[in-house]
C-alpha cells in the first residue's frame, strides 16, 4: 500500500455546546485513504485529513478504490 498519500480514519468526533457526535464516513469502506489507514505500519508517520471536512466540501477528497 502506498503510504506516501493523505490518509483518513473514515470517521471524526464533533463536539458542539459540550455535546459529542460520532461522524462515520458513508463512503469509506471504499476510499482508498481509509484503506491505506487500515493498513499502517507501526511506528509510521502518515499525514491525515479529517473526514467530517472532506463530506463538508462534497468528498473532495474521497479516492475511489476500484479494486
Amino acid at each position: 500500500m502506498n503510504h506516501d498519500i493523505t490518509h483518513c480514519s473514515g470517521e471524526d468526533i464533533l463536539i458542539q455546546n459540550d455535546t459529542s457526535h460520532r461522524f462515520i464516513c458513508p463512503k469509506r469502506n471504499g476510499c482508498r485513504r481509509y484503506q491505506a489507514y487500515k493498513q499502517i505500519p507501526e511506528n509510521t508517520t502518515v499525514s491525515m485529513t479529517f473526514a467530517l471536512e472532506c463530506a463538508k466540501d462534497n468528498y473532495n477528497l474521497y479516492w475511489e478504490n476500484k479494486e
